[in-house]
């Protein structure tokens, strides 16, 4: 799937050391190239106007969480996320590919 980066969400920084997955993924939503004119770099992630990265998160503490988009910081990604495969995403996190699979399907 082109044009979101996937993370693996732990849901705390001691979690992640200890490999404790909270059972859902972050989606990072990538420019495409119609961002050009607004200044964003096509296949970079498109960070909002408070400097947060548009994303696709679960709303939920629980495993395989219904999803929203929102934004969401860099230091939560790189304190409490680790960067995953869409294959293993998906394993992770089926509901949120059953939206972004929906989603796509529309356009």
């Amino acid at each position: 799937m082109k044009g979101y980066r996937f993370y693996e969400d732990f849901g705390t920084n001691a979690n992640k050391r200890k490999k404790v997955s909270s059972g859902n993924v972050v989606a990072v939503c990538l420019c495409t190239k119609s961002c050009e004119q607004t200044g964003h770099r096509p296949g970079r992630p498109f960070v909002n106007g408070d400097g947060t990265l548009e994303a696709i998160v679960a709303l939920e503490d629980r495993p395989d969480s219904s999803t929203a988009s929102g934004g969401i910081s860099r230091k939560f990604l790189a304190s409490q996320c680790k960067r995953v495969t869409e294959a293993k995403a998906r394993k992770i996190h089926p509901s949120l590919f059953a939206w972004l699979d929906s989603f796509e399907d529309e356009y």
